[in-house]
């Protein structure tokens, strides 16, 4: 049986989590230091995504895209984005980027946060609903911190998902109406432009 590989990239802390049959296999973040050159912090998020790579062989990895609304950090999000996937490119790996909308709205049921609670700090509000949300959903026991390893966890279910509805395993009709609409958008996303499309005239 096939392995997917889930990846929350970030120059600071990369999230990785390789699922099978809906379990996770291997977790774990991918640290780095302001202290350390940028080129030394980029070869060991690269490498140990080779690793990974290498002892999985996962037929499809999904990466959660950054946010383009954000309003810091975008640079250094997108250099490092880029040099993922043209690594990934490089070894002829197939991926899928993922908004950080449908990794919510598939994992949790919905695309946003609910409304805050006056006693959670706004700052990390989303990230804390989302990560209490997978642990009540699949058992999970992550904190906060963890954060990017729960998203990795969403992405990589995702990639296995979309694989065994795209080779006919299993019938997306058959799913929860919040995952069959991501799994629509990823498996036809012309059908997604268009309706942006006729929303903008």
């Amino acid at each position: 049986m096939e392995h997917f590989l889930g990846l929350d990239i970030s120059l600071t802390s990369t999230g990785y989590n390789v699922v099978k049959d809906g379990v996770t296999i291997q977790e774990g973040s991918i640290k780095t230091s302001k202290d350390e050159d940028w080129v030394e912090r980029i070869k060991k998020i690269v490498g140990t995504i080779g690793q990974l790579l290498d002892k999985f062989n996962p037929p499809l990895v999904l990466i959660e895209n950054y946010s383009f609304g954000s309003t810091f950090g975008r640079e250094v999000l997108g250099e490092i984005h880029g040099v993922v996937m043209f690594y990934l490119m490089q070894r002829e790996v197939t991926f899928i980027k993922v908004s950080p909308t449908q990794v919510k709205l598939f994992g949790c049921g919905r695309g946003s946060a609910p409304k805050r609670p006056p006693d959670k700090a706004k700052s990390t509000w989303a990230k804390r609903w989302v990560v209490e949300t997978i642990n009540e959903k699949f058992g999970k026991e992550y904190i906060l911190a963890d954060n990017d390893i729960c998203d990795a966890f969403i992405l990589a279910l995702l990639a296995e998902m979309f694989y065994k509805v795209k080779h006919n395993a299993i019938d997306v009709k058959d799913l929860p109406p919040h995952q069959k609409r991501v799994l629509s958008e990823l498996l036809n996303p012309s059908q997604k432009t268009e309706k942006k499309s006729r929303r903008k005239k």
